[in-house]
């Protein structure tokens, strides 16, 4: 029998910075986000993966998913989200990978985002 994922809500920001900094990329918006309390971070299973999501209205938006074993981790993302009234799920990636771990939502492609340095 599979075991659910266990889900805390991330207390540690310094240790938040060193798990996502892959994904970071130097830039620290997401980090600010979360201290600020725009978005907020979730640790699983002992931080064997961890995820960044804000609301945007009734949608809920995942702006990072990091680490080890994510299938589990996003099926469990799921009833989170409908239980707090979400009405549906964005996900941002650089990865198209994410995709196939998401084949059972039945997702939809929505948008290419491209991002431009100005300076």
């Amino acid at each position: 029998m599979v075991s659910q994922p266990q889900i805390a809500k991330v207390t540690d920001l310094a240790r938040l910075a060193i798990v996502i900094a892959p994904v970071l990329q130097g830039d620290q918006w997401l980090l600010d986000a979360v201290a600020t309390g725009q978005a907020q971070a979730y640790q699983v299973d002992d931080w064997q993966s961890a995820w960044v999501i804000r609301a945007d209205g009734d949608e809920l938006v995942v702006c990072c998913v990091i680490g080890a074993d994510l299938e589990p981790a996003l099926m469990a993302m799921r009833p989170m989200a409908i239980a707090q009234g979400f009405k549906s799920v964005r996900f941002h990636t650089q990865r198209k990978g994410l995709a196939r771990l998401l084949k059972a939502w039945g997702p939809t492609f929505t948008e290419y985002v491209y991002k431009v340095r100005l300076a």
